[in-house]
This record gives structure tokens, C-alpha cells and sequence, in this order.
């Protein structure tokens, strides 16, 4: 198991005492948390078809074809391309 330290302010330590004096376990109160928000962050659903629909409203830019069996040309075409992005 784990072991997560958290920072207090000093109005947040003194909830946590008065919390604890009520007979509230903080470590539970923390686990049921961190639950909660995990489950309201990750929205329900097919996660393969949330990625495709993304890759489909972003589709890949054409790739250029070089021929590798002309190793000359294949120089000439990377190096066109790399004078372009600088």
C-alpha cells in the first residue's frame, strides 16, 4: 500500500482535528475522495471508439513517398524536408 503525505494548511489541520475528535478516520474520508474524483474524472464509455472519433476530426497530414532504393534521392528529399522546418 501506498503512502501519500499531504501539506495542510492551518485551517485544513484544524478541520482534520476536529474531524478526528468526532471519531471521522481521515484515511478512509482521503481513500472515498480520491474514489469519487477518480470516478467523476473518466467519463463512462468505449474508449477505443473515443479514440477513433478523435483520430477521425484529426486526420494525418499526406506523407511524402521516397523511394529508398535511390539512396541519393532519398538524401536530397530528408534533407529538403529538414531545411524546411528550420
Amino acid at each position: 500500500m501506498a503512502l501519500l503525505n499531504v501539506r495542510l494548511t492551518e485551517d485544513d489541520a484544524r478541520l482534520v482535528r476536529t474531524l478526528r475528535a468526532r471519531g471521522i478516520v481521515i484515511s478512509d474520508l482521503v481513500r472515498r475522495a480520491i474514489r469519487a474524483a477518480a470516478a467523476s474524472a473518466s467519463p463512462p464509455g468505449d474508449s477505443d471508439a473515443i479514440l477513433t472519433e478523435m483520430i477521425a476530426q484529426i486526420p494525418l497530414p499526406p506523407r511524402r513517398q521516397i523511394r529508398s532504393a535511390n539512396r541519393r534521392e532519398a538524401r536530397e528529399e530528408i534533407l529538403t524536408k529538414l531545411r524546411k522546418k528550420r
